[in-house]
């Protein structure tokens, strides 16, 4: 995408206006495709799926195992319709840089950055899951058999030594000195008395116990030591954070050259900062905003674009306590005002000494006191 070059220095409105026309309704197409294919990468990723909570690393690679060309598929959708979302946010980006002299245009790198390694490390960490779901699949089976048997032969052997203990223990003396005052299974240990001294040792756990720490535990270090997953996981987490900044930045400006208006410029930072504080509702609103801008862009929306598009230049958006009414100009017109009124005349101020008079008379010929007085009759 060509546009005025970033800076400082402001493009004339001719290069300006020229840039909107060639990317207005492109830009806006590919923000409805973005939005589009994301959304059928999440349908494809959930229909029909039990998919589980997420609580337990095993359990989620033996779904991942279980449904990995799927998994693969949605992601690649997903992915996809995050890197179409860079043409409406570099668009708008570029045209708040040419009516802002105070935005800083070489942050355009992170306005690239966001959505391309976010949509990239979704891919990568998806195909690095199914790499490491086919690792556990084929390492699981070894690891549990041979954790149910090292429990099972603890057990073996901690009931032959309370068998022994129970054997070759007598007599009043040997039960004052020993006795058993709690056991908790659930955590594998048990609390002794000796001579009024505390210990704690540990229970062995069960061949199930065993089995279960066993499969969580392989699922943990397949997860840290596979280089897909933890390469994608870094691209994805920075490009997350990149797009973050893209979209709060460039949904600010925006709204402060006019290009948005105050709600959908809000609305916009606030999905961009959903990303991270809202889970999955933060990121519903981030594709319903890119699809709300997209239609904006192809004047399918029922509003029009704000006056700043067609100005080429900034239109910031007027206060209620700034609105003073219509232009001077516009106020006085052709100077005409109207009104009603009657004609008063003035009485001539007395000259050259003839002011002697006691009083002056009206155009009635009537003298200040005789209205005086007629006032007074009347009260």
């Amino acid at each position: 995408m060509e546009a005025a070059t970033p800076g400082n220095s402001l493009p004339n409105k001719q290069e300006l206006l020229a840039f909107q026309a060639r990317w207005l309704r492109r830009a806006g197409l590919a923000g409805l495709i973005g939005a589009f294919l994301f959304a059928a990468g999440v349908v494809l990723q959930q229909i029909g799926l039990n998919v589980p909570s997420g609580k337990s690393d095993a359990e989620q690679l033996v779904f991942e195992h279980a449904h990995s060309s799927r998994l693969i598929y949605s992601s690649i959708l997903q992915a996809l319709g995050l890197i179409m979302f860079l043409a409406p946010l570099l668009f708008l980006f570029r045209s708040a840089n040419g009516r802002a002299q105070r935005m800083r245009g070489a942050l355009i790198g992170l306005i690239v950055l966001g959505p391309v390694a976010f949509g990239v490390g979704l891919a990568v960490s998806a195909v690095g899951s199914t790499k490491a779901a086919d690792k556990f699949h084929t390492q699981e089976p070894a690891v549990v058999q041979q954790a149910r048997q090292d429990a099972g032969q603890a057990q073996a052997a901690e009931d032959k030594g309370k068998g022994q203990g129970a054997g070759t223990t007598a007599g009043p003396k040997s039960q004052a000195t020993t006795t058993a005052t709690a056991t908790t299974a659930s955590t594998g240990s048990t609390t002794i008395n000796l001579n009024g001294t505390t210990t704690t040792a540990a229970l062995p756990l069960t061949p199930d116990q065993a089995g279960g720490n066993a499969r969580e535990n392989l699922a943990e270090h397949i997860n840290k030591h596979t280089a897909l997953l933890v390469g994608g996981g870094l691209v994805f987490f920075l490009g997350r954070l990149a797009l973050v900044f893209g979209m709060v930045y460039t949904s600010l400006w925006a709204m402060r050259t006019g290009l948005l208006s105050r709600f959908w410029g809000m609305i916009g930072i606030v999905a961009g900062v959903g990303l991270i504080i809202l889970g999955p509702l933060g990121l519903a609103l981030f594709v319903l905003w890119f699809a709300a801008i997209g239609l904006m862009f192809l004047g399918l929306w029922p509003k029009p674009l704000p006056p700043a598009w067609a100005a080429g230049e900034a239109v910031p958006w007027q206060r209620r306590e700034d609105d003073l009414g219509p232009p001077t100009a516009e106020r006085e017109g052709s100077g005409t005002v109207e009104g009603s009124g009657r004609e008063v005349s003035e009485t001539a101020m007395p000259e050259n000494g003839e002011g002697d008079q006691d009083e002056a008379t009206d155009r009635y010929g009537e003298t200040q006191g005789q209205r005086r007085k007629k006032r007074k009759r009347r009260g």
